[in-house]
């Protein structure tokens, strides 16, 4: 209720709803800045910074100099952001399949002056193509490779190309933090690895049983094939959350 009655809320509404930039960018951390477009992520970060604190925290505590990160889903890039931040001279992947979210990734990328960023506007998935995106004008943040039957959605078609290709396309040996958070096809992120899930360290990934199910399988098969790939969680008991996978 207290919130209702901010008018930081209503302005965030408005312009939001508008589809209108407003014309100064959201602190993340102390370095990173991002645009405050009319996107989920931002206005989430402009009116709570807290709501996406976890996630940046988690980053900060997990990447190290000179680290290899891959964020699958990476939206307006504000983990992609923290994650050059702490790699420096490391190299990170920004994978974006969302038409506006990427043109804001690339944005963010130009106006905080990292050189360690590559930006990919590609959906990750098992078979290399084009597929269909769909995504919802009510919010960006749902925006998926499986149509919501509970949403309006505008589809259009975007390149899609395995986790595999993007490390062999860029030289890369090993990912030393893998982020992945794409409304329920991480699964299918994970296998189009292939045999080069043997060179991910860590993995911090979303758990939702409803998003998953969307694709047709369960948040015990994402577990067991983490299991089965010599990962350990740090915990037996998931619910909607994010969690971090570690190489034994």
């Amino acid at each position: 209720m207290k919130r209702l009655l901010r008018p930081k809320f209503w302005i965030s509404r408005l312009f939001f709803f508008l589809h209108i930039p407003l014309p100064f960018r959201v602190r993340v951390t102390d370095r990173v800045r991002i645009a405050l477009d009319p996107l989920s992520v931002p206005h989430a970060l402009w009116l709570n910074r807290d709501k996406k604190g976890k996630d940046i925290e988690v980053v900060q505590n997990e990447v190290r100099e000179g680290d290899v990160c891959v964020d699958v889903g990476a939206n307006v890039g504000h983990l992609a952001l923290v994650m050059a931040e702490r790699a420096k001279n490391g190299t990170v992947i920004a994978v974006e399949p969302g038409i506006r979210m990427f043109q804001s990734l690339k944005k963010n990328i130009r106006k905080n002056g990292f050189k360690n960023i590559v930006p990919v506007h590609a959906a990750i998935s098992e078979k290399e193509g084009d597929v269909e995106f769909y995504e919802y004008s009510h919010t960006d943040t749902f925006s998926s490779l499986v149509r919501s039957k509970n949403r309006s959605a505008h589809a259009y078609m975007v390149p899609s190309v395995t986790l595999r290709h993007i490390l062999e396309q860029n030289g890369l040996g090993r990912i030393d933090f893998l982020k992945i958070d794409v409304e329920g096809a991480e699964l299918h992120v994970l296998k189009s690895l292939g045999d080069r899930i043997s060179d991910v360290r860590k993995i911090y990934f979303e758990y939702n049983e409803d998003n998953y199910r969307n694709f047709g399988y369960s948040g015990a098969n994402v577990i067991a094939f983490l299991k089965e790939n010599n990962f350990r969680l740090l915990t037996e008991e998931f619910t909607s959350d994010n969690y971090i996978a570690i190489r034994k």
